[in-house]
């Protein structure tokens, strides 16, 4: 799995959740955040920036 920088920004926007949210809820740097929005990630990376953005590991059904 990959999520391109792009990508990151655009589910972001879509979920309506910030930089700000992301850094108060896990702990993660504004510096991290912004260079994921940047360069992107992959692998097991792309799926936990996939749950800290939409709160759903991916393969999962909404409840």
């Amino acid at each position: 799995m990959k999520l391109t920088g792009t990508m990151v920004q655009r589910l972001m926007r879509r979920h309506r959740v910030t930089m700000r949210d992301i850094k108060a809820k896990h702990h993660i740097t504004l510096k991290r955040i912004r260079e994921v929005r940047a360069n992107g990630v992959e692998g097991f990376l792309a799926a936990e920036w996939l749950f800290l953005i939409t709160g759903q590991w991916p393969g999962t059904r909404p409840e």
